[in-house]
């Protein structure tokens, strides 16, 4: 047992810093749902996120049970999206998003 000491102490040692800087970068979240253009989505819409447009920032996917999908475009500088809304067919109520 005590030949696994040195190594103990060691692994200890050296995850102590690790477990000290996890504390510090913990990012506190704040609701900015008034950026979005629409708020009267609610639970239950299936919702994603990816660049949509190529422009290296995250849209927001969102689709809805009347049949359509809306992309929230986000716009430069100021992180605020610009809706558009497409038409999905006869799809029916969707559950969720790929």
């Amino acid at each position: 047992m005590t030949k696994h000491l040195p190594k103990f102490i060691l692994a200890l040692a050296a995850s102590l810093p690790v477990a000290a800087f996890a504390q510090t970068t913990i990012t506190p979240f704040s609701d900015q749902t008034s950026l979005l253009p629409s708020s009267v989505f609610h639970s239950g819409n299936a919702v994603g996120v990816c660049d949509m447009n190529g422009d290296f920032k995250d849209d927001i996917v969102r689709d809805s049970m009347n049949k359509q999908m809306y992309i929230e475009f986000q716009q430069a500088p100021n992180g605020t999206f610009a809706q558009t809304a497409y038409n999905t067919g006869s799809f029916g109520s969707p559950w969720g998003l790929c």
